[in-house]
C-alpha cells in the first residue's frame, strides 16, 4: 500500500469497537422482523386465490426484500476479517465479501419494484386503468426488466471483481479493492456505483416522488369535486322535496277542505295521531345524501390514495438515510475532521430503517382488513384484529341445491356453504341444479354474503341465468340471523354465528310436513315428512329447523 493511500485510510473515520458492537447487533431484531412480515405476505399471496397485479407486485417486492433483508443481517459478520476496514465481528474473506455485495446488488430489485409499484397506483387510479389490462400489457415488462436488470448487474460485478468492503459501514458492495491507489476515482469504482445502484436509486425515488405528487392531487380534486357535487344534488332535491310539498298541501286544500269541527286537536298532534289524507303520494323522505353511492366510490379512491401515500413515505423512510451515507461517502466527507458526527447518527439510523421495509409493507398491506375487523367486530381486542387480518380466510360459496325434475321424490333443496374451489358437480352426486349465491369467508357478515341483483344458477344438466330478487336477499338475511340465533341459544357448549359459518354447518332447505318440535333433533326431513298433513318449509342448520318461505328460492 502506497504512503499516500495509507495516510488516506487513516484518515477515513471508523467508529469505535463499542460502537461496532452496537451496531453489529442493532441491525438483527429489525431483520428478523421484516423477514417475518415480507413472509407473512407471501404466504398470504399465494395461499389466497385471489390473484391481482397488486398483488403479484406485493408478491415480488416482498421475496426481494427477503433476500435483502438476509443479506442485511450477514453484513457485519462474514466481511473480510484480514481487510484493514475490517470490523470487529468480521470472520469472512474476499469471497464472503463478493457473495454478499452480489446478493446486495439483486436486492435493488426491491427499489425497482417499489417504483413499479407506484406506477401501478397512479395508472388503475389515476388514469383509470383496469387492473386485467394493467396485467396483460404491462406487468410482464416490469418483471422482465426487473429480473433482466437485476441479473445483469450482479452478474457482471461478479465478473468485474467489482464487490469490496465499503469505507464507512459493515458492508460489501461495488467499491475500489483495500489499499487500491484509487485517487480521483481512476479505478473507476464510483462511476460503476453509479450505473449499477446511482441512476437506478435517482429513478426510483424521482417516480415514486413524482406518482404520489399526481395521485395526491387526483385524489384531493376528486374529493373536493364529489363534495360539492353532492352538496348541488341535495339542495336541488330539497328544494323540488319543498315544492311537491307546498303542491301536495294546496291540493289537499283545494280538494278536501278540513271544517273546523274535524281538524285534529292540539293533544291529538301531540300524540302524532294526526294523519294526512295525501301521506301516501309524498313518496319517500328526502334523503340523507343523495350522492351516497358516489361517496363510497370517492372513498375507495381515497383509500387506494393513503394505501400509496403509505407505501412511498415508508420507502423513502427506509432507504433515504443509506443514500444520504452514500452520497457523503462518495464525496469524501469520511475523510474530514467532523464525519464522525455525521456518519454515526446515519449508521445507527440505517441500521434501524434500512432493514425495516418488509415490517412497514406488511403493515400497510394489511391495514385494509384490520380495519374492516375493527368495524365490524369493536368489541374483540386490537391484537385479534391484526392477527385475523393476516389469515387466509377460506372462501365459501353459499349454494342452493335442488332435486332433478326428472326425480321428484327428494324433496331436499339445500343451502349451503361449499369450499370457493369445489366444483358444482362435488357438491352432490346428483343431478341437482345448483345456485351459487355468493362468496363469503370466515369472518363474513351477514351483508357481505348475500347475492346481488342477479345470482348466477349453474347445473350440472345444462346451464340457466335467474335473477334474485331483493325480497329473497332480505329474506336469507333473517333466516340466517334467526339460524345462527336458534342455534347458540340451543346449544350452550357451541356458537356458531350468522357472521362465521364452518364447513360442517350445511343449511338444509327443506320441505317438511310437521314443524321442528314435531320430531327430535336429527331426525331427516324425510322421516318428518310422514308425520302431518300441513306441508311447510324449514331451514335446518345443524339439526334445528327455522320455518320459511320456499317459494323465494324456487327456480
Amino acid at each position: 500500500m502506497s504512503e499516500a493511500s495509507g495516510r488516506d485510510y487513516d484518515d477515513i473515520y471508523m467508529p469505535t469497537v463499542p460502537q461496532q458492537k452496537a451496531i453489529s447487533f442493532l441491525v438483527l431484531p429489525f431483520c428478523l422482523l421484516s423477514f417475518l412480515g415480507s413472509a407473512a405476505i407471501v404466504r398470504y399471496v399465494l395461499k389466497d386465490k385471489k390473484k391481482s397485479a397488486y398483488r403479484r407486485l406485493m408478491l415480488s417486492i416482498s421475496i426481494c426484500d427477503m433476500i435483502s433483508t438476509s443479506n442485511f443481517a450477514f453484513h457485519p459478520f462474514l466481511g473480510p476479517a484480514d481487510s484493514i476496514r475490517a470490523w470487529v465481528y468480521f470472520v469472512g474473506n474476499d469471497a464472503t465479501c463478493t457473495v454478499l455485495g452480489a446478493l446486495g446488488q439483486f436486492s435493488w430489485s426491491t427499489h425497482l419494484y417499489t417504483a413499479s409499484l407506484s406506477y401501478y397506483f397512479v395508472l388503475t387510479v389515476r388514469y383509470g386503468v383496469r387492473d386485467e389490462v394493467f396485467a396483460r400489457k404491462l406487468e410482464p415488462w416490469i418483471h422482465a426488466v426487473v429480473m433482466t436488470w437485476s441479473f445483469s448487474t450482479t452478474i457482471s460485478g461478479i465478473v468485474m471483481d467489482a464487490y469490496h468492503e465499503s469505507e464507512t459501514s459493515p458492508s460489501c458492495w461495488v467499491s475500489a479493492k483495500p489499499g487500491e491507489d484509487c485517487w480521483n476515482d481512476s479505478c473507476g469504482a464510483e462511476r460503476l456505483a453509479w450505473i449499477f445502484g446511482g441512476i437506478p436509486n435517482v429513478f426510483c425515488f424521482l417516480s415514486v416522488t413524482i406518482n404520489n405528487i399526481l395521485l395526491y392531487r387526483y385524489v384531493r380534486r376528486t374529493i373536493v369535486t364529489s363534495q360539492r357535487n353532492a352538496r348541488l344534488a341535495e339542495d336541488r332535491m330539497s328544494k323540488e322535496f319543498s315544492q311537491r310539498d307546498l303542491s301536495m298541501a294546496d291540493m289537499k286544500e283545494s280538494l278536501s277542505p278540513v271544517s273546523k269541527q274535524d281538524a285534529p286537536s292540539p293533544q291529538n298532534k301531540e300524540n302524532g295521531s294526526e294523519k294526512p289524507m295525501f301521506a301516501s303520494f309524498r313518496g319517500t323522505r328526502k334523503p340523507k345524501s343523495i350522492m351516497r353511492s358516489s361517496d363510497r366510490l370517492w372513498e375507495r379512491v381515497r383509500q387506494v390514495g393513503i394505501q400509496s401515500f403509505l407505501y412511498v413515505s415508508s420507502y423513502i423512510l427506509c432507504f433515504g438515510p443509506t443514500v444520504i451515507r452514500q452520497m457523503l461517502d462518495g464525496r469524501g466527507v469520511e475523510k474530514t475532521e467532523g464525519a464522525r458526527k455525521i456518519f454515526l447518527p446515519l449508521l445507527f439510523i440505517q441500521g434501524i430503517l434500512l432493514p425495516s421495509q418488509g415490517t412497514f409493507f406488511c403493515i400497510i398491506f394489511f391495514r385494509p382488513k384490520y380495519l374492516q375487523n375493527r368495524k365490524m367486530q369493536p368489541d374483540r381486542s386490537r391484537f385479534w384484529a391484526a392477527i385475523s387480518a393476516m389469515k387466509v380466510e377460506k372462501k365459501r360459496v353459499l349454494v342452493i341445491q335442488e332435486p332433478p325434475k326428472h326425480n321428484r321424490r327428494g324433496t331436499d333443496n339445500v343451502l349451503k356453504a361449499v369450499d370457493e374451489n369445489q366444483e358444482v358437480a362435488d357438491v352432490d352426486a346428483g343431478e341437482a341444479g345448483v345456485t351459487r349465491l355468493s362468496e363469503m369467508s370466515d369472518s363474513s357478515s351477514v351483508d357481505s354474503v348475500m347475492p346481488s341483483v342477479s345470482s348466477r344458477v349453474d347445473t350440472t344438466a345444462g346451464t340457466s341465468t335467474q335473477t334474485s330478487s331483493p325480497a329473497a336477499r332480505r329474506s336469507i338475511i333473517s333466516i340466517l340471523s334467526g339460524a345462527s340465533h336458534r342455534r347458540s341459544t340451543a346449544s350452550s357448549g357451541e356458537d356458531i354465528t350468522a357472521t362465521s359459518m364452518s364447513c360442517s354447518s350445511d343449511l338444509k332447505l327443506s320441505n317438511n310436513f310437521s314443524s321442528a318440535a314435531d320430531h327430535p333433533e336429527g331426525s331427516s326431513s324425510h322421516e318428518a315428512s310422514e308425520s302431518s298433513d300441513a306441508k311447510r318449509t324449514f331451514l335446518r342448520v345443524d339439526g334445528f329447523d327455522i320455518p320459511v318461505n320456499s317459494s323465494l328460492y324456487s327456480t
